[in-house]
């Protein structure tokens, strides 16, 4: 199931775009194996990250503490919404 880009997509996007890395590229400062597939899949609201990874892309990207939970949390409340 495809779920609308939200909030948390956007700003990883953003971020990426900001640092001008690709896909691979981000995945791999996460230390993650297929970290393109990921990333895209995450851009497309094709899955959402745990909260584990979630705080190591806040770490690693420096985001605000808690920025992309909250983020992820809204996009959450508002699919809930949605029906």
């Amino acid at each position: 199931m495809l779920l609308p880009m939200g909030q948390l997509a956007e700003l990883i996007k953003a971020k990426r775009y900001d640092l001008r890395l690709s896909q691979k590229a981000f995945g791999d400062r996460l230390g993650l194996q297929n970290g393109s597939s990921y990333i895209s899949r995450i851009e497309k609201g094709l899955i959402v990250p745990s909260r584990v990874r979630l705080h190591e892309m806040e770490q690693a990207f420096s985001f605000f503490p808690g920025e992309l939970e909250d983020a992820a949390f809204s996009d959450e409340q508002a699919r809930n919404k949605a029906g």
